[in-house]
């Protein structure tokens, strides 16, 4: 009995990974999969801050720009666009990091 127990946990954690993946990230964000802003942080965690430490004059600039960048994310995720997305993940993330960082430095001028 026990071991049939282990099996029907083991094949429902499977058929979750399966879904997960089958959905993309986008989608998991869209639906509020509580999971989905873990795994874009694990997954484009690194690219994300690289790219916002690179245009930004500090190491505290940049984890701000970062932050903002999968607020922007996140948002577009779970607005009308997070299920109807064509470009890849990964494109994606990047317009949208450019998008963010191209407005800060607006932003800044405006100011300045």
């Amino acid at each position: 009995m026990e071991f049939a127990k282990a099996v029907a946990a083991r094949r429902a954690k499977q058929i979750l990974i399966d879904e997960r993946a089958r959905l993309g990230l986008f989608a998991r964000l869209h639906g509020g999969d509580p999971t989905a802003a873990d795994d874009c942080l694990r997954t484009y965690g690194a690219y994300v801050r690289e790219l916002a430490k690179y245009n930004t004059n500090s190491d505290e600039e940049g984890e701000a720009l970062a932050a903002g960048i999968f607020e922007d994310i996140e948002a577009f995720a779970r607005g009308e666009h997070g299920l109807n997305t064509r470009k890849a993940e990964i494109e994606l993330i990047r317009q949208i990091a450019v998008r963010r960082i191209v407005k800060q430095r607006w932003d800044g001028r405006k100011l300045g």
